[in-house]
């Protein structure tokens, strides 16, 4: 990807609204975007991050200083604050790396309409959006259950590493969309897509969830699931959970998702 396209889209964040008065993020930023661009990001470690960008001596150890992963997670919902806003149509997206605090790039087009017919560009690293599931239905409780099962796909989906996210913020608002899911993929400029839909019936919920590549229409993965109801939260982790481990090595070699 041109450098000048990237370092143009982190001049934008650094002097956007979001990152006015975020002082140490935009250091944060720039400070991986620069060693990034300059092929170093293999290098960049929680030690040089809290050096360099949160001033820290040379005995800084961070087992036992949080400071950086602190600000790492700062940084990821700032940037996440800066794109469901003010850059939600920029032509470059930028992300922070969980684990390795490599800067994560990726292109998009600059307006969905101008990239009606074209082939999409395709995302530089696993770049997923969770679509609102739909529900059948209208069970008192219903769409709370529906809503809380794709809220928590999502955060558990956050856990693995390497993995863009769009958040469910952004996300929502394509739900009970009609429009087809390459355009959709455009507009959130990710290269996957997972959608789903919920019934319940007798005490019992039935899930279908597939996993779609947008570029191609093709079907990656697809799973039905059926619970009995009792402890909403119980059954929303379980089958938030079984969905994620089903579909992560479609996404990521290597995950920080648990078991």
């Amino acid at each position: 990807m041109e450098r000048e396209l990237v370092q143009a889209e982190l001049t934008r964040i650094l002097t956007s609204p979001s990152f006015a008065h975020a002082k140490r993020q935009r250091q944060f930023l720039e400070f991986v975007v620069c060693e990034t661009l300059a092929g170093r990001a293999a290098r960049i470690s929680s030690y040089t991050v809290g050096v360099k960008v949160f001033d820290r001596d040379q005995s800084f150890d961070p087992m036992l200083d949080p400071i950086v992963r602190v600000g790492a997670g700062r940084l990821r919902a700032k940037l996440r604050e800066y794109y469901d806003g003010e850059g939600r149509s920029s032509p470059i997206r930028i992300g922070l790396n969980k684990g390795s605090y490599a800067a994560t790039i990726c292109r998009r087009p600059s307006d969905p309409a101008e990239g009606a017919g074209r082939t999409p560009v395709e995302p530089e690293e696993a770049s997923l959006a969770v679509l609102p599931f739909a529900s059948e239905g209208d069970i008192p409780g219903h769409q709370r259950f529906v809503d809380g099962l794709t809220e928590d796909v999502i955060t558990d989906l956050s856990k693995l590493s390497g993995l863009f996210l769009v958040s469910w913020h952004a996300s929502h608002t394509y739900e009970r969309t009609q429009e087809p899911d390459e355009t959709i993929a455009r507009k959130l400029g990710v290269h996957y897509l997972l959608e789903g839909n919920l019934r319940l019936a007798g005490g019992r919920v039935r899930v279908s969830a597939q996993l779609v590549d947008a570029l191609s229409s093709q079907v990656l993965w697809g799973e039905r699931y059926d619970r009995e109801l009792g402890d909403d939260f119980n059954v929303q982790d379980d089958l938030a959970r079984s969905i994620v481990q089903a579909i992560r090595t479609k996404l990521v070699k290597q995950t920080s998702y648990p078991g």
